[in-house]
C-alpha cells in the first residue's frame, strides 16, 4: 500500500461533488458537461487546498494527485503511481533524497521546492512533464531524463546548480 511505501497517513482530499454542485447552483446539461465539471473543480479543489499529506483519487481509485509537504521524513521512495498526473513534494526541510521508483506515464507537475535535497536523480520516462519546480533545495548535482519533450517550466531558482544538464 501507499501507506507502507511513503510511511505516512494520507488524507483522500476529494471533491464531494453532490454537495459542491448543490452549494454552487450547478446544473450541468449533460453527462459529459457533468463529468467535465466535476473533474475540473475537483482538480482546482485538490490544489487549492494544498493540504499536507493528501492525495487524489480517479473514479477507479488510483491516485491521480499527491502532496507531501511539511513531514520530517529524510528520504521518500515513491512507488509506481501509473494514473499520477501532479506531485508536490515540499517545504520538507529534513527531506534530503527523493527516489522515483516506478513509471510514471501522464505525471505533468512535480514541485519539489523547499527541502533539503542535495541532489536529484529524475533519468526516468517522463513524456507529459511540463513543470518541475526543484528551487529552494541544496542541489549540487541534478541528473535529467534524456529528453523531456512536454517541458514547458523549470524552476531551479536557489542557485546552488553550476549547470543544468541537457539544457
Amino acid at each position: 500500500t501507499l501507506k507502507k511505501a511513503l510511511g505516512l497517513e494520507l488524507e483522500n482530499n476529494g471533491l464531494e461533488w453532490a454537495k459542491f454542485k448543490a452549494a454552487h447552483g450547478l446544473q450541468p446539461q449533460d453527462a459529459k458537461t457533468e463529468a467535465a465539471d466535476r473533474a475540473w473543480f475537483t482538480w482546482q479543489h485538490f490544489r487549492g487546498e494544498h493540504r499536507p499529506n493528501s492525495c487524489l483519487l480517479d473514479d477507479e481509485g488510483r491516485i491521480i494527485g499527491l502532496i507531501v509537504k511539511g513531514t520530517s521524513l529524510r528520504e521518500l521512495k515513491l512507488p509506481a503511481l501509473p494514473a499520477l498526473s501532479y506531485l508536490c513534494v515540499c517545504d520538507n526541510k529534513d527531506l534530503a533524497k527523493v527516489e522515483f521508483a516506478g513509471e510514471y506515464p501522464v505525471l505533468q507537475h512535480i514541485d519539489l521546492g523547499g527541502n533539503g535535497l542535495v541532489e536529484l536523480n529524475l533519468r526516468i520516462e517522463l513524456p507529459k512533464l511540463a513543470y518541475l519546480n526543484i528551487s529552494n533545495n541544496r542541489i549540487a548535482r541534478l541528473e535529467l531524463a534524456a529528453s523531456l519533450p512536454a517541458l514547458q517550466e523549470l524552476d531551479a531558482s536557489d542557485k546552488k546548480l553550476d549547470a543544468i544538464p541537457n539544457a
